[in-house]
């Protein structure tokens, strides 16, 4: 029987909604630019983001944790301490997104099942070591992409001037790569260790960001010359090809041997076995 349960998190519209694959927690953002992580088990919020304009609760609060360099009886936010406030507004809202090594998983093993269906072998993520202990909320804004830690509470920030200057639209994660990706090898069987961020922007490039440094290491530039609305990763077929050649031989391997062994068995059985020759009489 199908039921509904709603909630109330927002007096404002809603216009963005992501799940999480395996955590019971919903992102979504409305027209007032705020974002907020619902658990829909325990009816709590489990983050509040108030995106839109710069950080100024931010750094209020890290210019009231200066304090104790001058007053000792001071105490300041342990958990604020090592936060750099963002002085740079964000802009609107336009993707939402949950990054972390149980999204790895199932991006990956739904697109090995596009290919080679349900009954072959599912690709581990375990291989994903920068997203190990990091569940990470992924916000592309106007004029910044936020990546907030829901561990550690801390934010990153790419922000426009490192996209060339242009307006982020939306992102998805690569999480295979070759020879032309950082620490990649000429073969793309590999999870590479950190993801890579694909960000369409309002140029019509795809730019593709190195998580583990936050820098730009490749453009996608083709004739496409208006603004990049969405993003899709898509399995490779010539990977997974590959991949299932590679299955075969060693299947056709191990029926070679299989089928030796069976032989030496039968030529074995088939060499006549001499009868047993009577008892020698030895005289005492």
């Amino acid at each position: 029987m199908l039921q509904l349960r709603g909630f109330s998190g927002t007096r404002d519209k809603v216009k963005l909604v992501e799940f999480h694959p395996v955590q019971p927690w919903i992102a979504f953002a409305d027209f007032s630019n705020n974002v907020r992580v619902w658990d829909w088990t325990t009816q709590q919020t489990l983050q509040d983001l108030q995106l839109g304009g710069a950080d100024d609760e931010g750094s209020m609060e890290a210019a009231i944790n200066t304090v104790s360099a001058k007053d000792p009886a001071f105490i300041s936010n342990p958990s604020a301490l090592s936060y750099a406030p963002s002085r740079t507004a964000s802009g609107k809202v336009r993707q939402v997104s949950f990054l972390d090594s149980e999204v790895a998983y199932w991006q990956t093993a739904t697109q090995h099942a596009m290919v080679n269906g349900n009954c072959t072998n599912t690709p581990s993520a375990v291989n994903v070591h920068a997203l190990d202990g990091t569940r990470l909320l992924v916000v592309v804004c106007e004029n910044k992409v936020l990546l907030h830690d829901s561990n550690t509470r801390k934010p990153y920030e790419v922000p426009r001037s490192a996209l060339d200057g242009k307006a982020p639209t939306c992102a998805c994660f690569l999480f295979r790569g070759g020879k032309h990706t950082p620490g990649g090898r000429p073969d793309a069987d590999n999870l590479m260790a950190s993801p890579v961020l694909a960000i369409g922007c309002s140029d019509g490039v795809v730019r593709l960001l190195h998580l583990a440094t936050l820098r730009v290491i490749g453009k996608l530039v083709g004739n496409h010359k208006a603004s990049i609305n969405c993003l899709l990763t898509l399995p490779s077929k010539a990977h997974f090809t590959k991949q299932e050649s590679q299955q075969q031989q060693a299947a056709g391997a191990q029926k070679a041997r299989a089928s030796s062994h069976v032989q030496q068995q039968q030529d074995r059985a088939s060499v006549p076995t001499p009868p047993p020759s009577p008892p020698e009489f030895v005289p005492s």
